[in-house]
């Protein structure tokens, strides 16, 4: 790895939550200089070469200060949001605006916005890049887009370097041990199979998705946190499409087949509606240098059951 990228001191916000702890480890895993920010701090560390710093949203957000690279993994959830529009907009539009000025005023030189594809509505229903007009129909996703649109403004100004990334549907096992994570939907399937052999689809089992194993998500900022010349915008994601039925189908071949466990599908079997085809578009990624493995989700997959039975 360059020494110049090495010698950066990153911190990722939202630093014990599903996506930030996974970041964190695997960035230092990989030699950089990481500091994980959060509310509170582990009291058992997955990892000891690990920093963490305390996050106070409500102050002046100056423990941004002494860092080149803030990964904003911090936010509002989905179910949240929806529970609680009001919070969504306050945190992830207004305090989000807030960091990336305050981040700019102590010198950071580099800032990502994890943002999500929910931004661009439902349904899904074509082929979306990085262009696609957005219009959310949800407050998460209308609360992202406005957390999106503050970093827009600085890096056409240039005030700083960065990029906004719009992030599908990661899945895989956690680093520390914390329940939210298996509220996502193919965590949430592979976690149900594991517990009692049914692999229980709740809404349309032919439902579209773009799964992303975290991994691939870890490896793609690694190779972001190294690049020079970015995009304003980029989406994060595997560029294929999969249906929660055929999803689950892989789920229950990798348990018979290396756990020698039957599972069943479940499903309502009045809420089979074809889906209209999409997709999202990673050519950026790919420009960037960024090669996709056909076996990662199966992997990911295997990976996530072996945390359930650790």
């Amino acid at each position: 790895m360059d020494q110049a990228v090495s010698n950066k001191k990153i911190l990722i916000t939202g630093g014990t939550g599903y996506i930030g702890s996974y970041l964190g480890k695997y960035l230092s895993l990989n030699g950089l200089d990481v500091t994980l920010g959060t509310r509170n701090i582990p009291n058992n560390p997955p990892d000891k070469k690990l920093k963490y710093l305390i996050t106070d949203w409500n102050g002046r957000l100056d423990f941004c200060k002494g860092f080149d690279t803030i990964i904003h993994c911090a936010g509002i959830s989905a179910k949240e949001c929806f529970s609680d529009p009001v919070k969504a907009f306050e945190f992830n539009s207004n305090t989000s605006k807030n960091f990336i000025e305050r981040s700019i005023k102590n010198g950071c030189s580099s800032f990502f916005y994890i943002s999500s594809i929910h931004i661009y509505g439902r349904p899904f229903d074509k082929k979306y890049d990085e262009s696609t007009e957005p219009y959310p129909d949800l407050p998460y996703g209308a609360s992202k887009l406005l957390g999106e649109y503050a970093l827009l403004d600085e890096l056409k100004k240039n005030t700083i370097k960065g990029s906004v990334l719009r992030l599908s549907n990661c899945f895989g096992p956690p680093i520390l041990h914390t329940g939210d994570c298996w509220n996502l939907l193919l965590n949430n399937i592979i976690k149900n199979s594991f517990n009692s052999n049914i692999a229980k689809i709740t809404g349309n089992p032919h439902s579209l998705k773009d799964f992303l194993p975290i991994k691939n998500f870890a490896e793609i900022i690694l190779l972001l946190v190294s690049s020079k010349n970015l995009p304003n915008k980029i989406q994060i994601a595997s560029g294929e499409t999969l249906s929660i039925l055929g999803a689950s189908k892989i789920i229950k071949n990798l348990f018979l087949k290396k756990y020698n466990r039957i599972i069943d599908i479940s499903y309502n079997e009045d809420n089979i509606e074809n889906e209209d085809n999409f997709s999202f578009d990673v050519s950026v990624l790919k420009e960037l240098g960024f090669k996709f493995n056909k076996l990662s989700l199966e992997k990911e997959i295997e990976a996530t059951i072996e945390y359930l039975i650790s």
